[in-house]
């Protein structure tokens, strides 16, 4: 649809809230020309017919970044938003162009309620579509148990069988081979049972001597060790800032030593009061679609915060 120098785009299904501008342009060459009105200026109908119906992008999106689902009793047809396309993309370029598994791996920015699980559901169904990566094993990773049924749920968009791993000895089992399926896995699941032992056994075991010897205490979980160190292992871990710099975090790394990495988040640890940010941790940010950009697109409100001071005074100081 589109009216004087403005144009956005929906399904057949979407009512007018669901009709979307597009505000980027990918791949670059389709970007004929500079706005006429100035980079401050940009037309929405220009971008629009740049980076959405050039020929190669318009079949790419009709054919990997389409969906069908149900919303409550109506099934709705799902286009991709432009955020969604251009992190996909982005993330297929590492994989293709990028020699190690650090530089392939990164951090994707999108604020809440971007849609990072339908884009998710776009990376799979366009990495099976490209010869070179489509043997990848892919593994999304949760830390949440709702999360685990709703991802999963979202997850059979992609047109292919999910396999849920449910244990940690699933994951040495299941995740081992070479495979180039879709796993869905709980970060819970990459910690060896607990030390049942009471605290005081584990006191009197840790203080025990004999003439040689003194017993370390035992301890409280075991490595996980390594299950499989491919390199055609993509790790697409959710609301990453939450585990990040867990010994869970670390056991996943530490199991596929090769993977590519993508952290999604929409809050991620960027301040200096943690032991490692989230880019440091996973590696540079592929893309960023913060709340502002979600705000002037109409899709989330504006968070407004009021500075409050009470007027009160303490006597006799």
């Amino acid at each position: 649809s589109t009216t004087g120098e403005e144009a956005r785009f929906g399904s057949i299904t979407s009512t007018d809230e669901y009709f979307y501008e597009w505000k980027s342009i990918l791949p670059e060459k389709y970007q004929k020309f500079e706005p006429p009105l100035g980079k401050d200026k940009i037309r929405s109908q220009e971008t629009l017919i740049q980076g959405m119906l050039a020929p190669e992008i318009l079949l790419d999106i009709v054919r990997n970044f389409t969906i069908f689902m149900n919303v409550g009793e109506h099934m709705v047809k799902v286009i991709c938003r432009y955020q969604q396309y251009r992190a996909v993309h982005k993330i297929i370029d590492r994989l293709r162009s990028k020699p190690t598994a650090d530089e392939r791996s990164g951090t994707i920015w999108h604020t809440q309620g971007s849609g990072k699980s339908l884009t998710m559901v776009f990376l799979v169904r366009k990495l099976r579509r490209c010869e070179d990566l489509k043997d990848y094993k892919v593994m999304m990773v949760i830390d949440r148990i709702d999360l685990e049924e709703q991802l999963g749920t979202t997850a059979t968009l992609a047109d292919e069988k999910v396999q849920f791993i449910e244990s940690s000895a699933a994951v040495k089992e299941k995740l081992a081979d070479d495979k180039s399926n879709l796993n869905i896995v709980m970060v819970h699941k990459f910690k060896e049972a607990e030390s049942r032992l009471p605290e005081y056994v584990s006191d009197v075991l840790g203080s025990f001597k004999n003439d040689t010897h003194t017993f370390d205490a035992p301890p409280e979980y075991n490595l996980f060790g390594k299950v499989n160190d491919s390199e055609r292992i993509l790790i697409l871990v959710d609301e990453a800032h939450r585990t990040q710099s867990s010994d869970l975090g670390n056991n996943l790394f530490e199991a596929f030593p090769n993977a590519t990495r993508i952290a999604f988040t929409g809050t991620p640890l960027i301040t200096e009061r943690h032991s490692k940010k989230t880019w440091e941790r996973f590696g540079e940010y592929i893309d960023k679609y913060k709340l502002q950009d979600a705000v002037e697109d109409g899709t989330t409100v504006q968070i407004l915060y009021e500075g409050r001071t009470a007027d009160t005074a303490i006597m006799d100081k």
